[in-house]
Order: C-alpha cells, then structure tokens, then sequence
C-alpha cells in the first residue's frame, strides 16, 4: 500500500489543494488500483475522497484499507450524478479530479494537468490523452479544445481536472433525460458561462476497456439518442447558428481524421459559432 505523508494532505499558501473523487459502484476489484494512483500523485496537497454508491461486493471495504490516507465515504445506491455532487459538496480542493474506480491514473497527471490549466485563465478544465488498458490497448489522442467540435459531440474524458468553483457556479452536475452525459452536460453548461477547456497530448489517464460493459463506447443509435438529449438541455447554445450545427454533425465524423490536425480549420469553424477562436493545446 502506498505510504502517504502528513505533508501530502496539509494546505500550504501558495499551493493549489486538488481533491481526487472515486465513485465507486460493486467496482472493488478495480479499486484498490485506482487509490493507489491517485495517491502516487506527484502534486501535493491532495486529497483522495472515494463514495461508494450501495455497492454489494467489497468496494467499502477496500477503501477503508487506505485511511486515514483516503476518506472512504458511502450511502444507499443514489445514481452516478449524486455520487458526483456529494462528491464536490466534500472536497476541499480549489480543483478536482473525478476518477472511475476501474481506472488510473499516471503519476505526473494531477501536477500536469494543474500547471496547463493555470497557464490559461479562461480555461475551467485540463483534459489529456487517455491510454486504453485491459481488454484492449492503444491511445485515445487528446483532441484540442474547440466549441464546435464541442457542440458536435462529446470527445473530453470526465477526468479532466477542473475548478471546483467553476463546477460549482453553472450548478455541478445535472441530472439529464435518457442517461445523456453528465460530463458533456457539464462541459457545454461552462461554454455557455465563457469558460473554455485546453488539451494536454500526452496519455496521462489510463482508461479501462471492458470486454463487454456499458464503459465501452456506445452503440451510434444510443450515441444518437444522447446527442439528442443534450441538444434539448441547451437550445441557447445550439440555436445560435441552425446551419452550422448541421454542419459541425457531420464534421464530427472527422474528429479522428484530417480536421483535428488543421488548427486554421477548427478556428474558422469556431468563429463560424460566433466563439472566439481556440483549437489549443496546452502551452509547453
């Protein structure tokens, strides 16, 4: 078990604190991996906060291993979005991190991440590549941060690391129709307050792939169907420009291809929206 100093969790001025939230749902086989990583964070002070959400296997169990370095928290099975809320309700930290108790993350990825997002004052949240592990490998890219690519479809993994006063003022996360995705719902609730997102390449986030869950990729009629739901939660949003919404579907077919490496195509289809132009990756 990895040993955790007293410094590790103690504010110090100066130092940006950064919460670490786990929800965990019958995932203790998984979990044990996931506390460690956070714990082997590079980046100190930091705090490690996992909710387990009325788990039947050992979840709770294994998270009590880990205090009084980690908070090990749980309630009666109330659904990912409240596990999230209660989540940031508890944290300390000026910025957090939600990690899926299946997956990992690499050591550096907290301090990473924290000093991308600090080098850009409209940002909300850092996101990075995400490294496929278990039933398959290989390396999802981090794609730069653009508002239409943004409005298209959802391409930012719910690790990113975030201010918590941010989430906090456009309401934390949101309950939604037809299981669409809390992050995605979150992310364009703070395009619409003008607070923007920036990419980090490398592959910090070690994502796990099942052989057969519901964390793998959704089928394209479910893919649909929540790109629908999200659309209805944000008319504002997508009613700014009919056409161009048209336009950026279909481009969102592309978001693997040749677009994604043309910086001058994602801020002229960003200016198309009427934002600002973006198309960013982190400052090295």
């Amino acid at each position: 078990m990895t040993a955790v100093t007293p410094e590790r969790t103690q504010r110090r001025p100066g130092e940006p604190h950064v919460s670490i939230i786990i929800p965990c749902f019958n995932y203790g086989r998984f979990l044990a991996e996931a506390i460690e990583s956070a714990l082997e964070q590079t980046h100190v002070p930091l705090e490690v906060i996992v909710i387990d959400d009325g788990s039947t296997d050992d979840s709770h169990e294994v998270a009590l291993r880990f205090a009084p370095a980690v908070e090990a928290l749980t309630q009666p099975n109330m659904g990912l979005v409240a596990v999230l809320n209660r989540g940031l309700r508890e944290a300390a930290g000026e910025y957090f991190v939600i990690l899926s108790a299946d997956d990992a993350l690499r050591p550096t990825y907290v301090e990473t991440l924290l000093a991308a997002l600090l080098r850009q004052p409209d940002a909300a949240y850092a996101y990075s590549a995400m490294e496929y592990f278990g039933a398959r490998s290989g390396v999802f890219p981090a794609k730069p941060f653009s508002p239409a690519l943004l409005l298209a479809g959802n391409y930012i993994n719910a690790t990113a690391l975030t201010r918590r006063a941010d989430a906090l003022a456009v309401g934390g996360f949101h309950p939604n129709p037809k299981n669409a995705w809390e992050d995605w719902d979150l992310w364009l609730r703070l395009l619409e307050s003008g607070r923007y997102g920036v990419a980090v390449p490398e592959p910090l986030l070690r994502y796990r792939r099942h052989e057969t869950t519901s964390r793998n990729p959704p089928s394209r009629r479910k893919a649909i169907q929540a790109l629908n739901a999200v659309r209805a939660l944000h008319p504002d949003l997508y009613g700014r420009r009919p056409r161009v919404v048209r336009e950026a579907l279909l481009l969102s077919t592309l978001v693997t291809g040749r677009l994604l490496g043309c910086g001058r195509c994602l801020r002229l289809l960003d200016r198309a929206w009427g934002f600002p132009a973006s198309g960013r990756f982190a400052d090295r």
